[in-house]
């Protein structure tokens, strides 16, 4: 049963740093619970709505103003975009700018929340006597922005050169999403696809797609009619549920902490609202699903325009038609990062530890953390530490960490353990005689081999021995003469030595003799040299060169 909370406080915004007040809850919600936070005067309609890094909510109006609500107070703040007159969307950089459109002056505004300075760049438009209207805005990082817009599709800002980049192809699309992969996805009438900077495009339709989201484990999850899709990058669709509900309307989705999915079904806010409105949950794992709808503050036609959800737990809508930001409380514990658990033997008289439990920090605050002790459900005890009596034994113990956030309180118990008695010892008895000897084992298998031991030092270099006698070549040159080829050989006193790698090796000489020079094939051999050449080389003196190596050699 949905039902409306509390009374909310209304002053008249200016255009800077006005706030309205709405008492929060003391305690976490019911999941599906829901409640206006407040109604927006501010001369316009809310449009948008969007999480900041810091679990911050931001919305915008069709007016021009925007403002920042805190999740555990729901205090407001509101603002106005100097020079705005236009519908608005709104996106939080990872950087905590949060980046703003206005169509009818074709520009987006970046508002700087710590030194409170605006910053505007311009959206020209593909057709020069007509204004884009810009559908959605998102801001994938501090220095890329993407947004979508009625006349050219999807456009990329360069934040660092304020440059403006079309891609053809992307005409009619309507939602946008950042995940871990650098660019965007986007959804249009006919598909859902990934681009990226360079214009890389992966379509992963075909199918007419609302809206498109990044959950926090990197899932992308989309809608289609009264379908629910999920992708994996770069493989495809790998799962499509139907959740029930008007095929014709529209469903905007937002993931909650829990990893399960959240859906708000109405008519375009450009449209008539639609008369089937409902707030759903769809649960990945279990495929179940969830209404709420027709009872309460659903009653009434609602069109939503935009979905978030936050760290504290909260699922967060607009509600164009109501002129509404709704509420809903998706899990009872969200700021719970690590459960607690009971560290510690299980057995009476010795000391457990409430430990393993990590709350996060909500909108900059850090919470104040309790432990409380229960025998059987039963509260004994307060603290961090705790000991449990013998007369514990074969109960059931649990811990329980309560997280004061100052305006909301959240708590998580442990898995319970069964308490033991401790064990009773007695004295040592007397030593017995020695047993027996036991029989030999077998032996046991070798050991693995040890490693290598180090290098001896090097030994006393010996005396030099006595000059060899210096060797000989023998010099073996082939001539053609009369088309026969004839061959000689000669002794070479001394050594003649070709630098190679490998024996026998052939290489490409010259011999001179005057002007005279001839291409000829040296083959080394050992201790011989063969000369080898293509035509009649005539007798005489010649110069060998090798290389570098110049020899000297008689034919005859």
């Amino acid at each position: 049963m949905l039902g409306l909370r509390g009374t909310v406080m209304s002053v008249a915004a200016t255009a800077l740093g006005v706030s309205l007040l709405a008492v929060g809850p003391a305690n976490a919600d019911p999941v599906g619970s829901m409640h206006t936070v407040g109604d927006f005067m501010f001369g316009g309609r809310v449009v948008d709505i969007a999480t900041a890094p810091d679990g911050s909510v931001w919305f915008t109006t069709d007016s021009g103003g925007f403002g920042r609500i805190d999740p555990l107070t729901e205090e407001l703040s509101t603002f106005g975009m100097p020079g705005a007159s236009g519908s608005s969307q709104v996106s939080v950089a990872p950087n905590g700018a949060v980046w703003l459109s206005d169509s009818a002056n074709q520009r987006l505004v970046r508002y700087t929340p710590a030194s409170r300075s605006y910053a505007s760049f311009s959206v020209p438009s593909p057709v020069p006597s007509e204004t884009p209207r810009i559908t959605d805005l998102e801001a994938s990082t501090a220095t890329d922005v993407w947004i979508s817009t009625d006349l050219a599709g999807v456009e990329h800002l360069n934040v660092a050169t304020g440059a403006v980049t079309p891609y053809p192809g992307t005409q009619g699309a309507t939602a946008l999403a950042a995940g871990s992969e650098p660019g965007v996805w986007f959804t249009d009438d006919k598909r859902v696809a990934h681009l990226k900077v360079d214009g890389t495009l992966t379509d992963y339709g075909p199918r007419p797609a609302h809206d498109v989201t990044v959950g926090p484990d990197g899932r992308i999850w989309f809608t289609t009619s009264n379908q629910v899709g999920q992708i994996v990058p770069n493989v495809g669709v790998t799962s499509i549920a139907t959740f029930p509900g008007d095929p014709n309307a529209r469903m905007s989705l937002t993931v909650a902490l829990d990893g399960k999915l959240w859906l708000a079904s109405a008519a375009d806010y450009r449209q008539a609202p639609a008369t089937d409105v409902f707030v759903g949950l769809y649960d990945p794992n279990s495929g179940l699903s969830t209404r709420f709808s027709g009872s309460g503050p659903l009653a009434a036609p609602v069109t939503t325009t935009a979905i978030t959800s936050t760290p504290d737990g909260g699922i967060w809508l607009t509600d164009t038609a109501g002129n509404h930001i709704w509420r809903v409380t998706a899990v009872e514990n969200p700021a719970l990062v690590t459960a607690p658990g009971v560290v510690g033997t299980g057995v009476a008289t010795t000391e457990h530890e409430c430990a393993g439990d990590r709350w996060a920090t909500l909108v900059g605050r850090q919470p104040t953390t309790s432990v409380s002790w229960t025998l059987d459900e039963r509260t004994i005890a307060q603290g961090r530490h705790f000991t449990p009596a013998p007369t514990a034994s074969y109960k059931t113990l649990t811990c329980t960490v309560t997280a004061d956030y100052g305006t909301r309180t959240y708590s998580a118990t442990s898995e319970p353990i069964v308490v033991v008695p401790p064990q009773i010892a007695g004295p040592p008895g007397p030593a017995g005689p020695p047993g027996p000897t036991g029989e030999s084992g077998a032996p046991g298998t070798p050991g693995p081999q040890g490693a290598t031991g180090q290098t001896g030092a090097t030994g006393a270099t010996g005396p030099q021995g006595a000059k060899g006698d210096p060797g000989s070549v023998i010099l073996v040159v082939c001539v053609k003469k009369n088309d026969k080829q004839k061959c000689t050989t000669e002794t070479i006193a001394g050594s003649v030595t070709f630098t190679t790698k490998d024996d026998p090796v052939v290489r490409e000489a010259t011999m001179l003799r005057g002007t005279k020079a001839y291409r000829v094939q040296v083959k080394v051999r050992k201790d011989a040299v063969r000369i080898r050449a293509s035509k009649h080389i005539p007798a005489g003196k010649y110069k060998l060169v090798v290389g570098k190596r110049v020899f000297a050699l008689r034919v005859r």
